[in-house]
């Protein structure tokens, strides 16, 4: 069982500037995690598209705490992009929040990803792989900054999504590269031009300002 306790908070936490000293290695390696973070949107976006078609139907679904009261302005792939830029994380936590994201529909067969929720879902199922898999992670506090909701809100989402996938945050290498190789191949497979440009210039939002997504 993971320790969830608040971690640190960086000292400016209303501006977080990353680091911008890179290599031609560390060129490659951010383009390479930007690439996989679009991918993913791409395919989250698609997953909402499946299971909710229009705002009418996904406001019949059983609500949740992950449920905002109407659908967030921000995109997903604007959301994630928001997330990669002030999480200041590891590129390995994006595929973990996605083999977390899918434990919960496999656990839980009345559980519905809709407009509604996947915003709250991807900031919850993000802090919690950041907490699980990287050394340094920031208070709870920050990441609802990050993701628009408010910090205590953040605690609730933080307990009901373990509970939902019975504590278990263990990825093994097997699954995590069957998760990853999965996004990969759902998106050069997309027929849409519309989804391949998107995911092919993965493009960071371009307003620091917190996003509401309540």
């Amino acid at each position: 069982m993971v320790t969830v306790s608040s971690g640190s908070t960086p000292k400016n936490m209303g501006v977080v500037q990353p680091s911008t000293t890179t290599t031609t290695t560390g060129s490659s390696s951010k383009e390479g995690a930007d690439f996989f973070v679009s991918s993913l949107a791409c395919v989250l976006t698609h997953l909402v598209s499946l299971r909710s078609s229009d705002d009418q139907q996904a406001c019949g679904e059983p609500l949740t705490v992950f449920h905002a009261v109407r659908v967030p302005s921000v995109s997903i792939h604007d959301y994630l992009f928001r997330i990669a830029r002030y999480f200041l994380c590891s590129p390995e936590c994006f595929v973990m929040a996605l083999v977390y994201i899918d434990r919960i529909m496999k656990k839980q067969n009345d559980f519905v990803i809709s407009k509604l929720n996947i915003h709250r879902l991807i900031v919850t199922s993000m802090m919690l792989a950041v907490k699980f898999f990287d050394d340094t992670y920031y208070s709870n506090a920050y990441y609802a900054k990050v993701g628009g909701v408010k910090a205590q809100e953040m605690n609730v989402l933080e307990v009901h999504f373990l509970r939902l996938i019975d504590w278990h945050l263990f990825v093994s290498p097997e699954e995590f590269e069957l998760y990853k190789t999965n996004v990969l191949i759902a998106v050069s497979g997309n027929s849409s031009p519309v989804a391949q440009t998107m995911c092919s210039q993965p493009q960071p939002p371009s307003t620091p300002v917190a996003p509401t997504v309540e």
